[in-house]
């Protein structure tokens, strides 16, 4: 287990994924071309200004703090559950995993998956790994959404949770290489090159808890990210976790 505490928001600015940002303010299309339109670019362009400037101030006044933590478990699958272990040992089973295999038709030749394909069976003697992380990037955003209100500065209020959609995805990326880079399914985090990342042109897969595929109750995880009564994550905290290596 690694665990960051306080990971340099400058670090982060390369990997930001600007286009949940412009579609919290409506905006359809691509970015950086969503500047450059010939019906929208304008006003894209003042958005993105003032973004840019609240991102400045945001990381000078460390207003938000990113934590996570990542973690890298001896793992093997048994039918379609994954065993994780408590050590490399593997004689103790530290949790279970129940994932749901596909339900609907498919054409003759196509297979019905399920997440625990991925993870090498324990009857094949192979020794695999699951990896797991959690990421949080709005620590400390409530202190400022109050004060807007207390100063009647709707705009800002909105550019910040609007930047706070977008903002996770750079802990998330660099978690989502380094689980990969151990697993042997990317390049190490500082080689990977920043628009693969964003992309998410990895091989292995990356499935996140609560989904039908992946019936994984959340917790309050180490790195204090936030979830909602019914145990969804904030926005601007996303609980991420299971990524294994390549389909065997």
């Amino acid at each position: 287990m690694q665990r960051f505490e306080d990971y340099p928001l400058s670090e982060l600015l390369g990997y930001i994924d600007w286009m949940p940002f412009f579609n919290a303010w409506e905006f359809a299309g691509r970015f950086p071309d969503i500047l450059t339109d010939a019906v929208v670019g304008e006003a894209a362009s003042n958005l993105y200004a003032d973004a840019r400037r609240m991102l400045k101030t945001l990381i000078s006044e460390r207003w938000l703090s990113v934590r996570a933590v990542l973690g890298l478990f001896a793992a093997n699958s048994v039918g379609d559950d994954v065993e994780i272990y408590r050590s490399e040992a593997r004689d103790e089973v530290l949790a279970r995993l129940t994932f749901l295999r596909q339900q609907k038709g498919k054409p003759d030749g196509q297979p019905h998956e399920c997440l625990a394909d991925y993870v090498a069976p324990k009857a094949s003697g192979v020794r695999d790994y699951f990896g797991a992380f959690a990421v949080t990037a709005g620590l400390g955003i409530e202190e400022h959404l109050a004060r807007f209100a207390r100063e009647h500065d709707d705009y800002s209020s909105i550019m910040l949770k609007a930047l706070a959609i977008a903002w996770p995805k750079p802990p998330r990326s660099i978690s989502t290489s380094g689980c990969g880079a151990s697993c042997g399914a990317m390049p190490p985090p500082r080689r990977s090159p920043t628009s693969k990342l964003m992309r998410e042109e990895y091989r292995g897969i990356r499935p996140a808890p609560g989904y039908r595929r992946a019936r994984i109750t959340p917790r309050r995880p180490r790195s204090g990210a936030c979830s909602t009564s019914s145990a969804a994550p904030a926005s601007a905290s996303p609980i991420l976790t299971p990524c294994t290596r390549p389909r065997r």
